[in-house]
């Protein structure tokens, strides 16, 4: 059986996947509790910011009770204690902003966090990594300032994906996490994905939609989509599809104005 061609020009279909999962391990020993409950928090870390620049860190998951009266403990720079004012973080929600200047110091930033959770408090030592990177020296620039590069001239008779292949490559993010069985990942179970799909001619480049997306725990697990659709609309002209995965057992997803069904993502 003939499976059809996604024909590549210059750009390929682009997926763009987010796969949230719900963790259910402990913590690691670094952590410092005043009891023996299982709250943990998990945060993201950020390698692509240089002196100069601003970011910001998503809220963290969690698992137990809510947290909050967040706050920053201690911050290092390579392993030595560092004490500018560049991280500050949201006591309510604890995001992370980080506001650096033009003589920002590179290298690994490690930030201790500590928050309430059911009346106990809780630190977690070195729980988020920042890694800055040198700034660009002045009047370096580069010419022409973007290459288009054909698959084929790359790999060798490459012709293009099938249709096959990417249906395939959808459900392993589906599932990935809770089919891998290790002591490492046991527990680890996929709760919700993410499919946006450009037309075939189109060369739009979407971030990353994760800062788009809430999250809150109820009796469900909730994914609020709405900024997410406001986002997206105003790439309408160039998106083929949408699609939404999620386990709609512990899962609830708000779509807002996002046209699509959300699916069973054990399909």
């Amino acid at each position: 059986m003939k499976h059809a061609l996604l024909k590549t020009k210059s750009r390929l279909i682009m997926s763009l996947m987010i796969v949230i999962m719900s963790v259910v391990y402990t913590s690691c020993d670094d952590t410092e509790t005043t009891d023996s409950t299982k709250f943990t928090i998990f945060y993201s870390g950020m390698t692509d910011i240089g002196p100069s620049m601003s970011g910001r860190i998503s809220s963290p998951t969690y698992k137990g009770n809510t947290p909050s009266d967040f706050a920053i403990t201690k911050v290092t720079l390579k392993g030595e204690a560092y004490s500018g004012d560049c991280f500050t973080i949201d006591p309510n929600d604890g995001f992370i902003s980080i506001n650096s200047t033009k003589d920002m110091q590179v290298g690994l930033y490690k930030l201790s966090i500590s928050c309430i959770s059911g009346g106990n408090y809780y630190e977690f030592k070195d729980i988020v990594e920042i890694n800055f990177l040198k700034a660009v020296p002045d009047g370096i620039t580069v010419e022409p300032n973007k290459l288009q590069v054909k698959y084929n001239d790359i790999i060798d008779d490459f012709e293009g994906y099938t249709v096959e292949a990417y249906e395939n490559f959808k459900k392993g993010c589906c599932i990935g996490a809770t089919a891998l069985n290790t002591n490492s990942k046991a527990g680890c179970e996929n709760e919700f994905a993410l499919f946006v799909k450009l037309k075939e001619n189109s060369y739009k480049y979407l971030p990353s939609l994760t800062k788009y997306i809430k999250f809150e725990k109820s009796d469900k697990i909730v994914y609020d989509l709405t900024e997410l659709g406001e986002f997206l609309e105003n790439f309408k002209e160039d998106i083929e599809s949408i699609e939404i995965y999620a386990n709609k057992f512990s899962v609830e997803v708000k779509t807002g104005k996002l046209n699509c069904e959300v699916k069973d993502i054990f399909y």
